[in-house]
């Protein structure tokens, strides 16, 4: 199948990535909540998602915070 314009393939490829957005969703949304609830701001809660990209070293690094664990683990 060729790809004739650049609309197209951004089309499909967004197309593609459905399925992996609805999977994301309910995690992020629950990691957010728990975050919020273990005193992080908004700031920090996205910038804490963006540095630590796999989602259970989030939710235990997310704990180790709470509990005041050292940061350097």
């Amino acid at each position: 199948m060729a790809i004739t314009t650049t609309k197209s393939a951004y089309r499909k490829g967004i197309v593609d990535a459905l399925p992996f957005v609805l999977v994301i969703i309910p995690f992020a949304s629950l990691f957010g909540l728990l975050a919020t609830e273990a005193g992080l701001n908004v700031f920090e809660t996205l910038t804490f998602s963006i540095l630590v990209i796999s989602v259970p070293a989030q939710f235990t690094s997310l704990r180790l915070v709470q509990y005041y664990g050292p940061t350097a683990i």
